[in-house]
C-alpha cells in the first residue's frame, strides 16, 4: 500500500465539478490520502452546498475562510435577534441563495473549522495570511482576510472593498516573520505565487481563480508538486478581480 500523502487545495468557491476533476487528475485516494482545503468553499460558484457536503463526506479538513466566517457571523446575529427582540444588527445576509440552504449540520461543520492546519514538512495552511498583530487582535477576521500590511510595522491594513491595496502597503508575504512555510488562499493569482523570506521560509498562494474562469490548484506536500484543472466556465464577475488568468505552472516548489 502506498504511504499516505497530503493534498492541499486552494479556494473552490462552489465549483464542485472542478473539485472532483482535480481530485481525479491528482490521483487522490479518499480516506487513504489526507485532503486539506484552504477555505472559501462557499459562494460565487454554481454549487456551494454540494462542495461543502462533498468535502465533509470524504473526510477532508479545512481552514476557516472569510466566506465561511461571514455566513457564520450572520447566523449568530440572527440567532441572537431571535432570543432578544431588542437586538439590532446591520450586517447584510451573505449570498442569500447559499445561506438559506445551509443546514444546522453545515453550520456545525463551519463552526468547527480551525484558523490554521499543520500539514507537516514545517508547513501550515491558512486562508488569508498573517500580519504582525495577528492572531492577537480579532484573529478570525485577520487570518481570514489579511492581504496588505504596513511595511514598517507589519500590521494589517484593510480597505473598503477588501481588494484595493492602500497606498504604501505591501502584501503580507513580504513581511511574514513566521518559522513555518505557509500555504494560503484568499487572493487570486494568475498562477501559484511563491515568496521566499530571508530565513528560507516560503509562502505559496494556491487560489488561482477557479470561480473567475481560471483554474483550481492543488499542492502535494510531500512531493512539493502542483496539480490543476481548468474551470468549466467563468462563474462569477461581479467584483474587482484578477484578469488574464492562465494555467498554473507545474514547477516543483
Amino acid at each position: 500500500m502506498k504511504p499516505k500523502r497530503t493534498l492541499v487545495i486552494g479556494d473552490v468557491h462552489g465549483c464542485l465539478a472542478e473539485l472532483k476533476t482535480l481530485l481525479k487528475t491528482a490521483g487522490f485516494r479518499p480516506y487513504k490520502d489526507r485532503l486539506v482545503m484552504c477555505g472559501d468553499l462557499l459562494d460565487r460558484g454554481p454549487d456551494s452546498i454540494g462542495v461543502l457536503r462533498y468535502v465533509r463526506s470524504i473526510g477532508a479538513e479545512c481552514v476557516l475562510g472569510n466566506h465561511e466566517e461571514k455566513h457564520l457571523r450572520y447566523r449568530r446575529h440572527v440567532l441572537r435577534a431571535r432570543q432578544d427582540a431588542s437586538y439590532r444588527f446591520y450586517m447584510t445576509k451573505p449570498h442569500p441563495a447559499v445561506h438559506d440552504l445551509l443546514s444546522d449540520e453545515d453550520f456545525a461543520f463551519i463552526e468547527s473549522l480551525p484558523l490554521t492546519i499543520d500539514v507537516g514538512r514545517d508547513t501550515i495552511v491558512v486562508h488569508g495570511g498573517f500580519s504582525k498583530d495577528c492572531p492577537r487582535w480579532r484573529p478570525k477576521l485577520q487570518s481570514c482576510r489579511v492581504r496588505y500590511v504596513n511595511p514598517a510595522t507589519g500590521k494589517f491594513v484593510g480597505s473598503s472593498d477588501g481588494f484595493t491595496q492602500a497606498e504604501g502597503t505591501v502584501f503580507w508575504t513580504e513581511k511574514y516573520l513566521g518559522t513555518k512555510n505557509v500555504l494560503y488562499g484568499h487572493h487570486s493569482y494568475l498562477e501559484p505565487r511563491k515568496t521566499v523570506r530571508p530565513n528560507g521560509v516560503w509562502t505559496l498562494g494556491l487560489d488561482t481563480g477557479c470561480c473567475f474562469g481560471g483554474h483550481l490548484t492543488g499542492y502535494w506536500v510531500e512531493s512539493r508538486k502542483l496539480v490543476s484543472t481548468k474551470a468549466q466556465r467563468k462563474w462569477y464577475s461581479d467584483i474587482s478581480e484578477p484578469t488574464g488568468l492562465v494555467v498554473p505552472s507545474r514547477h516543483v516548489v
